[in-house]
């Protein structure tokens, strides 16, 4: 088949639909299909991938690519890329990754506008949580994540307590994670914490552990990816994923998880607890005192380390990029196999 993805965040951007898009797009192809993706992300040409990548194809560009595809798939809805399909006949998939709503949570007339687009796609959600807001018929299939590069290592000793790794806004809850930090050192515990990313709240964080007088155990280390990053878990013990606002999915705990960090993750963050699985224990969505008291049964119970990693191989399978290319696979050649019969399936 010629499958025609577009993905309007890519590399050299990070996060959830960056991977996703790319992972599947190197399974599609290694499955022998013929696989172009479209973005609206500037960046420069990426070698050694085995599909074709387009950035900013322009009008003209972009109704040719459609024309040119087989099956559509929208990781992610973006009209600006998906415009074409208004006119030109094509099966659409569209993996939902984020909420279809404005920053601010409320639903203006574009949102309005995709959703009334969904009766004309086949729909797949990364999580439960992102499932029961698309209120549309939606598989829920979770996201890949890199298990190429994401693995544990053996050979890496294991010698710091606490991480953090994300984007440095106020919605990843660091401020959360602080002032837990903070009861645990009055309490006599001085785990130490490593804070991987940056963002906008980076210079207020850094205040905010010098007035909670936890400075010193805290380290800012800035983003890192790649070898580095799989380093970075396979040395610490616990992942921390506090965030105060709902999460579609949460790729940075499979990545945890994959590496052998135990994950401490906030309770109603979406799809989060889809993410974290077996592998971890959840504390209320802000709440900085039941987060300490979660991270100090856990650094005084090692046992309770090892009874949730024994869970971790298990559940970082079920998100490998060729399994869930698979099952993205699986609904494609239906909504194509359907589409030629002039017929429509639902999930």
């Amino acid at each position: 088949m010629r499958i025609l993805i577009a993905s309007y965040v890519f590399h050299p951007l990070l996060g959830g639909i960056a991977t996703s898009s790319s992972l599947i797009a190197q399974e599609f192809a290694a499955a022998g299909h013929e696989v172009r993706v479209i973005t609206t992300t500037a960046g420069d040409d990426l070698t050694a991938i085995n599909y074709r990548l387009l950035r900013h194809p322009g009008v003209l560009g972009l109704w040719r690519q459609v024309a040119w595809c087989d099956v559509f798939l929208s990781v992610h809805l973006s009209v600006r890329l998906a415009w074409p399909l208004m006119l030109l006949r094509r099966p659409w998939v569209i993996a939902h990754h984020s909420w279809l709503t404005q920053n601010d949570g409320s639903v203006g007339w574009m949102e309005r506008f995709k959703r009334r687009l969904l009766r004309r796609a086949l729909c797949i959600s990364v999580s439960q949580a992102v499932a029961d807001h698309v209120d549309a018929p939606s598989v829920v299939i979770g996201p890949p994540y890199n298990d190429v590069m994401f693995w544990r290592d053996s050979a890496i000793p294991r010698t710091r307590k606490l991480l953090f790794v994300g984007r440095l806004v106020s919605s990843k809850g660091l401020n959360i994670l602080l002032a837990a930090l903070a009861e645990l050192r009055g309490n006599g515990q001085s785990p130490g914490l490593t804070i991987v990313g940056g963002g906008p709240e980076m210079e207020p964080a850094q205040r905010l552990a010098q007035q909670l007088g936890v400075a010193d155990e805290v380290e800012f280390i800035g983003p890192r990816t790649g070898t580095e990053l799989r380093e970075i878990y396979c040395r610490h013990h616990i992942l921390v994923v506090p965030s105060i606002t709902p999460e579609t999915f949460g790729i940075v705990a499979l990545e945890g998880i994959a590496c052998g960090c135990v994950v401490v993750g906030s309770e109603g963050a979406g799809g989060l607890t889809d993410a974290i699985g077996p592998c971890g224990v959840r504390f209320p969505m802000g709440d900085a005192h039941l987060l300490a008291e979660r991270l100090a049964e856990l650094l005084t119970h090692p046992e309770r380390l090892a009874a949730y990693q024994k869970h971790a191989a298990a559940h970082a399978q079920h998100f490998t990029a060729s399994r869930v290319s698979g099952l993205y696979l699986k609904i494609i050649e239906d909504a194509f196999a359907a589409f030629q019969a002039g017929t429509k399936i639902l999930p």
